[in-house]
């Protein structure tokens, strides 16, 4: 009987710190002026080293996304404590445009590797790669083609530089255009 009871007692004290927990993150949402939610994604990233031109192999984790109140966008950014590392925002109205660069590396990576080494300088020059430090290559010695994009994190190093896969990139797409169904939801309910 004291058993049932402790467990009772856990089980509610648990419960009500799931609500707890709720309602700190919403007053830290609203003190802080944050119009996004943050959620894992199914978009997993590497440490690229450069130098070797491989990844490396212990590095990898889940890519958090920042998605809108309104779902109007979605961002996938790594928050290093001191700094952020992301991608650029994506934006559900512009979809088209914003998900050009992923396009883009996804026909560059089905191609040959004959083919994607002789693209790579063309690709690595398009405006919308230089912009936000975008490039593509192929990993030494598996020659998997990979996305690298990369951020200043340390005031006084080397901006760390991170890849993703082909199925990673073609993840960002996926929840892209999930989050834009989301977004047409929301408003077809609001003008109805």
């Amino acid at each position: 009987m004291k058993r049932l009871i402790s467990t009772a007692v856990m089980l509610l004290l648990a419960g009500s710190l799931t609500g707890c927990i709720e309602v700190a993150n919403k007053v830290d949402k609203v003190m802080t002026l944050r119009t996004w939610e943050t959620e894992n994604s199914p978009v997993i990233y590497a440490t690229f080293n450069a130098a070797t031109g491989v990844r490396v192999s212990f590095s990898t984790r889940t890519f958090p996304v920042q998605i809108a109140d309104s779902d109007a966008w979605l961002r996938f950014t790594i928050d290093y404590g001191n700094a952020f590392v992301q991608l650029h925002k994506i934006e559900v109205t512009h979809l088209t445009r914003d998900l050009q660069p992923f396009d883009a590396f996804l026909a560059w990576a089905d191609k040959p590797l004959a083919t994607r080494q002789a693209e790579k300088a063309q690709i690595n020059a398009r405006a919308d790669y230089v912009s936000n430090h975008y490039s593509v290559v192929n990993e030494a010695g598996t020659d998997e083609p990979l996305f690298i994009f990369r951020g200043d994190i340390f005031l006084f190093s080397d901006p760390v530089q991170l890849a993703l896969t082909r199925e990673d990139v073609a993840n960002i797409i996926v929840e892209a255009q999930r989050v834009q169904r989301l977004y047409n939801l929301k408003n077809a309910k609001g003008s109805s």
